[in-house]
């Protein structure tokens, strides 16, 4: 009896030990666990610091980036008020001219032949004028001779071809035309025909912007500096309807009246025909360098043509066999490149011909400038 009491102690002594290593195994391993995680939050711990501290860098960037902009579009909107707003730089300058007593004078008829040779866009001019030409008279029909307005800006007014035209600029002491000139002429119902600013040289017209309208709705804007062999630039073809009156006459016109070619394209919904870029003589484009271009636009400003080499009397006309255009074929309903000899506006003899679609026509303009919009069917 005795020795089985001690058997079965034994057994349960056992027992205990056994469950002890067990449980000794078990605690070992969740320690392990624990680690195994608590490395884990601390590692996402910092990751997350390290994502927090960089957004807060983020947002501070951010912070000074719209404080920068919003300082920029500040000082923008205060330039512009500077200069165009009530009594902003643009206006003192006005006012300035307006009180430098730059009114208008009713220019002689003796003169009007003289002075009605400035707004011919084209022509080199060189006054006749003398010290005891009579300019004009002001509103109190007083005469003004030229030796009394030598080097003041004057606005002179008067009538050439059934039109009001109003001409500023100065003479110098060579009686020449000196300096900045404008023209504005207005059909005798007020509606605008033409603008002309050009820059002279004792006399000599050196280079000149113009605006005119060709017929009805059909304008024609030229940017040209004269040369001795032709005058190079560009010539821009427009259509544009209005029918806006001019508000002042002949005797209240003062400087702000005057109206400048680009800014009135600018400010109304002009749409573009032509654009040529090339040198001009005899009023025609004329220019054989091979480097003149020109583009016809269709209604909705694409290309209908688009043709480099040389032009003769105002066409296309090139015999070298180098000069190529790319034309839209409406029959084909595709662009159609065309190398070879031109005359009158059209390939005669063809060294290529062949259908091209906008990969192709990159390829061919590839390398060459154009100064203003191609935009393909």
């Amino acid at each position: 009896m005795s020795n089985k009491r001690n058997k079965i102690k034994k057994e349960n002594s056992q027992k205990k030990e056994k469950n002890k290593g067990t449980l000794i195994g078990q605690i070992s391993v969740a320690l392990s666990i624990a680690t195994v995680i608590l490395g884990a939050y601390w590692q996402i711990t910092q990751k997350i610091e390290n994502i927090n501290v960089n957004i807060a860098k983020l947002q501070e960037k951010q912070k000074k980036l719209n404080d920068n902009l919003s300082r920029i579009d500040t000082e923008s909107k205060e330039i512009y008020k500077d200069i165009y707003e009530d009594k902003g730089v643009n206006t003192q300058l006005r006012d300035i001219w307006d009180i430098l007593g730059i009114e208008p004078y009713k220019a002689d008829e003796n003169f009007v032949g003289e002075l009605g040779n400035v707004e011919h866009f084209n022509s080199n001019v060189h006054s006749s004028i003398s010290r005891t030409t009579v300019i004009g008279t002001d509103a109190n029909g007083n005469a003004h001779l030229a030796d009394e307005l030598i080097g003041k800006m004057v606005i002179l007014v008067y009538t050439e071809d059934d039109k009001d035209v109003f001409f500023m600029g100065k003479f110098n002491d060579n009686y020449h035309w000196d300096g900045y000139c404008i023209t504005n002429v207005y059909y005798k119902d007020g509606t605008l025909f033409g603008l002309c600013e050009s820059n002279f040289d004792d006399g000599k017209r050196m280079d000149y912007i113009s605006l005119y309208r060709e017929d009805n709705n059909e304008w024609t804007y030229t940017n040209r500096n004269i040369g001795a062999d032709g005058n190079s630039g560009i010539t821009k073809c427009f259509t544009y309807s209005t029918s806006d009156v001019k508000n002042f006459t002949e005797t209240n016109v003062r400087t702000n009246d005057f109206i400048l070619p680009d800014d009135y394209i600018e400010q109304n919904d002009f749409k573009m025909l032509k654009y040529y870029s090339g040198t001009t003589s005899k009023e025609v484009y004329n220019d054989t360098s091979g480097n003149a271009y020109e583009v016809i636009y269709y209604s909705d400003g694409t290309v209908k043509t688009l043709y480099n080499g040389q032009f003769v009397d105002g066409t296309f006309n090139d015999s070298t066999g180098n000069a190529w255009d790319i034309s839209y074929s409406e029959k084909e309903g595709v662009y159609i490149y065309n190398k070879g000899i031109f005359k009158n506006n059209y390939a005669t003899d063809t060294v290529e011909s062949e259908p091209v679609d906008l990969n192709r026509i990159n390829q061919i303009i590839d390398g060459k400038k154009y100064d203003c919009e191609l935009k393909w069917r």
